[in-house]
């Protein structure tokens, strides 16, 4: 049975290159996203899109999730969960039901907060993906990054 990709916000607090694979950050939680599909030289969706995403980048993460563990040098059992990366998509703000039209203090709030962010993102204190565009997510499929 084919488990089911999730899907989750989340803003890069950090990356770490390994030999394989790069660690995605996101506080404590970790999303592996491999450098090359199983058994071929060709890169990974996911990580043909890494490339285009800095620390502090907030994107979707599609990803399956599996709870491991392992036994470190001294014997003791460490439980952890795995989360690999199947693709990355455009953070679209998705929310499960629609709501209800903003009210004027809303809109007000909002337009406060979106002058603030184009205030930080003009002195340069604000990271971003450089072009904007959506990220490519044609043609993905579960067993491109199932190891």
């Amino acid at each position: 049975m084919e488990q089911e990709l999730l899907k989750k916000s989340i803003t890069i607090t950090s990356k770490e290159e390994k030999q394989f694979f790069t660690s995605v950050l996101e506080g404590k939680d970790k999303y592996k996203v491999y450098h090359k599909l199983y058994q071929k030289e060709e890169p990974t969706k996911a990580f043909t899109q890494l490339q285009q995403l800095s620390v502090g980048s907030t994107v979707m993460v599609n990803f399956k999730s599996e709870d491991k563990e392992f036994v470190n040098e001294a014997g003791k059992t460490i439980n952890f969960t795995e989360r690999v990366v199947a693709y990355f998509s455009e953070d679209k703000g998705e929310t499960p039901a629609p709501s209800p039209a903003p009210s004027s203090d809303v809109n007000t709030r909002l337009n406060t907060i979106e002058n603030r962010l184009a205030k930080l993102e003009n002195a340069g204190n604000a990271p971003s993906v450089s072009n904007n565009e959506p990220l490519p997510t044609d043609d993905i499929k579960v067993e491109d990054f199932t190891y």
